[in-house]
């Protein structure tokens, strides 16, 4: 008579489950510390993209004593104070053309012919300047902007997540440094709002009278997702295309107002990409935007990168932009 063997033992079906829940749990413990430090790895790419790009405008300075202008518009009227100003009549430069060679784009910058009319980016510059996309434009954390490909060209154009501070809080500030501006005490008062880039100049270094660390040069901002969405335009020259201004604080709830045409708006409120038709002249401003939680990164004056709170003071931040103000900002 043959003796029977203990069979070995397994897992009940109890047991099997208590060991899935454990799994379960320290998943669920385990991810968002696990995306946390993607998302960390993500910021630190996006903050050395903007040193990289506030190291081109160190270099530029050093090169011409000026920052780039922030864009060139050829005026075709001859007397802008009576007559509206003709931008579109001429040849079009936006700053960021100008730093190609400032972070070793400088072979596709020598292709570029400058005395062609209209804007500089498109018509027989168009595959020169949108051949390959420059790394340093774009931000990881954002991540989901295709390059704008517009139904009259075979070339996408670029789109970048960092951009310049304009004049005051709309494109029609941007001809003048001094406009009429709300104060904390209420009050409105003509005050000087001249920011580091502005129609046909760009600011010295001489010009920061409010110091180089405490005014913002550049800051974030998202690219449109659509590939017909304009927005996060790096070579063009609107509000939401090269253009910031600070009437909207980071991150805004607010929409910007944005060219009136041609995909401009896609408005997406839930992407942080609000956005309703400005008047193409005057209305228009686009405020900083980012996927960071809780701000936007700004670039100073110094060329040092500084992360700053969606909740700031609106008033501050519309301080840290002005060249001259005369406030004491504090910390931020």
């Amino acid at each position: 008579m043959k003796r029977q063997g203990h069979l070995p033992k397994g897992f009940t079906l109890i047991e099997l489950l208590v060991v899935i829940a454990i799994i379960a749990i320290l998943i669920a413990l385990l991810l968002p510390a696990v995306q946390q430090a993607r998302e960390a790895a993500r910021r630190t790419q996006c903050k050395n993209n903007m040193k990289q790009l506030g190291l081109a405008l160190h270099n530029y300075h050093d090169v011409h004593n000026t920052f780039p202008p922030g864009v060139i518009w050829r005026d075709m009227n001859a007397n802008r104070l009576i007559d509206p100003p003709d931008i579109y009549g001429g040849a079009r430069t936006g700053y960021m053309m100008h730093l190609f060679p400032y972070f070793e784009q400088a072979a596709i910058f020598n292709l570029i012919d400058f005395s062609l009319p209209g804007i500089s980016w498109h018509g027989n510059n168009m595959q020169a300047m949108n051949t390959a996309a420059p790394p340093v434009f774009k931000c990881p954390s954002d991540g989901q902007g295709a390059d704008f490909a517009p139904s009259w060209s075979p070339q996408t154009v670029h789109k970048t997540n960092y951009m310049g501070f304009f004049n005051g809080d709309q494109l029609g500030n941007v001809w003048s440094p001094q406009m009429n501006r709300i104060q904390r005490d209420g009050s409105v008062q003509v005050v000087d709002v001249s920011a580091v880039f502005g129609v046909n100049k760009g600011a010295r270094f001489r010009d920061f009278l409010d110091g180089t660390t405490n005014t913002m040069v550049m800051a974030e901002y998202l690219t449109g997702i659509s590939a017909q969405d304009v927005r996060g335009h790096a070579l063009g020259d609107q509000p939401g295309g090269s253009m910031l201004f600070t009437q909207l604080g980071p991150n805004s709830r607010l929409p910007d107002r944005v060219y009136p045409c041609c995909g401009w708006c896609f408005n997406n409120p839930k992407a942080n990409l609000p956005c309703i038709n400005g008047d193409g002249t005057t209305t228009d401003t686009a405020g900083s935007r980012s996927r960071h939680t809780g701000g936007v990164q700004v670039c100073l004056g110094d060329g040092s990168v500084r992360f700053v709170s969606e909740n700031i003071d609106l008033f501050l931040y519309r301080e840290l932009a002005t060249l001259r103000g005369g406030e004491v900002t504090g910390e931020f």
